[in-house]
């Protein structure tokens, strides 16, 4: 089943990268005039605070694509890697892939929720489903988001299990 999750990731990833491809080759919008219908490519690192006082902050990087549907509503698709680390557990570090929808309505404030799965680099994890809501502010080329990113399942303890931590990241991305 693992696997069957990686080999989705992978075509949905190509899928992503061909309709940009596509989308940086088609007509070309005259200067100054905005066009909706863009795919635009972007890159994104994070820090954040778990919500379980026995992780460390942690980090992160992603990719982001992005098509506008509208002037105020885009689909996204968010690939990247986090890293949780503790005294206590054992790491969590996975490669989140998400899709969502982000809706500004009066810019450059807007809102999105994500959601997906979390692929753990170690292969005997399971793979786990994630959620993502967030805030944020848009400025032509960078943008900063402030989001509650959650996982499913459990992370092993001697004494058992403890739910996986969720965490308060701040984003600090930048569009090409």
């Amino acid at each position: 089943m693992h696997c069957k999750f990686k080999s989705l990731s992978s075509i949905a990833i190509l899928l992503v990268l061909t309709l940009f491809i596509n989308g940086r080759t088609s007509a070309q919008t005259p200067k100054n005039e905005l066009n909706p219908k863009k795919l635009t490519m972007g890159v994104g690192l994070s820090g954040g605070i778990p919500t379980d006082k026995d992780y460390k902050p942690a980090l992160g990087l992603d990719i982001r694509f992005q098509f506008p549907f509208d002037q105020k509503l885009s689909g996204m698709f968010t690939a990247g890697y986090t890293r949780l680390t503790s005294d206590v557990y054992n790491a969590t570090i996975y490669y989140p892939l998400k899709a969502g929808l982000r809706y500004a309505p009066n810019p450059p404030f807007y809102i999105a929720a994500e959601a997906g799965v979390a692929i753990p680099v170690i292969a005997s994890r399971p793979t786990d489903f994630i959620w993502a809501p967030a805030v944020g502010l848009n400025f032509q080329k960078v943008n900063l988001d402030l989001r509650y990113e959650s996982l499913s399942g459990t992370v092993p303890t001697i004494g058992g299990s403890s739910p996986k931590p969720a965490l308060i990241a701040l984003r600090i991305g930048y569009t090409f």
